[in-house]
């Protein structure tokens, strides 16, 4: 068993040496598709000894890594991009996934991607840097989604829909497994320069808004240009895409739930959004008691208020961000001693980090 770790790439020079020297000691193949670059990208993909192919660019990511994987020799496929890294610590689960993975059958390795941010935000699956990946980790947090990025080569599995492509459908269909595996990968594509990443997402809104247009009964489609056009703030356009990707989806305890909570939030309309963010209080997400401290808060209920913020710091271990409302809520009720007790753990926590930088 061998894997062939495949990339498309235009004009990525800047990050490609980088990842390529984090995949090549398990990778018994790497292949290059190229839609066009004009920067050197090539030259460096020489360096590892990658195969490279030309590809015209047609406005379809799924058509470009299909052709990929199509050039792949080995039995096992890695799909990454040019600004993503693995680290030097997981390579060893690469390579017991080569001697393990049986080859006769159709399965997909679901791997969490840490899109590292540079602020500190309150979002849905954001977590703070701890240090575990010290050489990647160059920022204070990252926001953690899942992909699958690991499957056979085999004609059963390919890339579908030509934005955020994915091979899942395909998997399912022929009754495959989806499985989770921590193997981090690294992304730094939010950390590029704005102008950049403006032209980036602004493609890819109009890529999506194309594919709504063959087919408006995808939810994933409606929830990707939703949440596009959350990002800018149309909030009373995002709660069109939003909410029907949420009955579409048929799923009221994940993303897409609380993102229609936030839109709902943003707009004001806090009844809705509070039924939303309490229906997933169970999934533990700090960003969702946030959100209800804060609905408590404009309807001056501070005693709700308070217990949720205890709730948060019981499960999200004295987080800062609680810390505070804890804080100001307790001074707020005149409570001043209580207070100071939450103040006093805040700042021993904020000495502690600075200490550390």
């Amino acid at each position: 068993m061998g894997i062939s770790t495949v990339l498309i790439v235009k004009n990525e020079a800047t990050d490609l040496e980088k990842c390529l020297s984090c995949v090549a000691p398990f990778s018994d193949e790497i292949v290059i598709v190229d839609t066009g670059s004009t920067d050197g990208s090539k030259d460096i993909a020489k360096k590892f000894n990658a195969s490279i192919f030309d590809f015209d660019w047609c406005d379809d990511f799924s058509k470009a890594r299909n052709f990929a994987i199509s050039k792949a020799q080995e039995n096992i496929i890695f799909s990454i991009d040019a600004d993503e890294r693995v680290d030097l610590k997981d390579h060893s689960k690469f390579f017991e996934l080569k001697k393990d993975t049986p080859p006769d059958k159709i399965w997909g390795f679901s791997l969490p991607i840490r899109h590292y941010i540079n602020e500190r935000v309150i979002d849905f699956d954001y977590f703070a840097c701890l240090g575990e990946y010290s050489d990647m980790e160059t920022t204070k947090g990252y926001i953690q989604t899942f992909k699958t990025l690991l499957f056979p080569n085999c004609p059963q599995i390919f890339f579908e829909d030509s934005i955020h492509e994915t091979v899942e459908q395909s998997i399912l269909k022929n009754n495959g497994k989806l499985v989770k595996v921590d193997i981090p990968v690294h992304h730094y594509g939010y950390l590029k320069e704005i102008n950049e990443n403006k032209s980036k997402s602004e493609n890819y809104a109009k890529l999506l808004l194309k594919e709504i247009g063959k087919d408006d009964s995808n939810f994933k489609k409606n929830f990707d240009y939703g949440h596009y056009l959350l990002s800018k703030k149309r909030f009373k356009e995002a709660l069109i895409y939003i909410k029907k990707a949420y009955d579409l989806s048929g799923n009221s305890h994940g993303r897409i739930a609380y993102f229609l909570g936030v839109i709902y939030f943003s707009l004001k309309q806090f009844d809705e959004a509070k039924k939303i963010f309490e229906e997933l209080c169970d999934i533990k997400q700090p960003s969702v008691y946030y959100h209800l401290i804060q609905i408590a808060l404009i309807k001056n209920d501070r005693e709700s208020a308070l217990k949720l913020s205890r709730e948060a710091l019981r499960l999200f271990k004295d987080d800062i961000t609680f810390l505070e409302f804890t804080y100001k809520i307790y001074i707020d009720l005149g409570k001043d001693n209580l207070a100071k007790k939450y103040l006093q753990k805040l700042e021993n926590i904020l000495k502690c980090k600075k200490r550390n930088l």
